[in-house]
């Protein structure tokens, strides 16, 4: 069994890892968005869309309850 002294510097340590991951997924909310806005602005729109469509295609493929 672990002592008391040991699980509170496990917690300490977790709480630590904690505030990094969410200093991080807030911190960054919108840089994933800036690096690839405008990324298909040369894609025809005929392909745009076929690649949109095929993207919904795979998101329901994926959330299907008969698979």
């Amino acid at each position: 069994m672990s002592s008391n002294g040991n699980i509170e510097q496990r917690l300490a340590l977790l709480e630590k890892e904690v505030a990094k991951l969410k200093s991080r997924a807030h911190g960054d909310a919108g840089s994933w968005v800036d690096s690839i806005a405008g990324s298909m602005k040369d894609v025809p729109e005929e392909d745009f869309r076929e690649f949109v469509r095929l993207g919904k295609e795979a998101r329901i493929a994926q959330t299907d309850p008969q698979e």
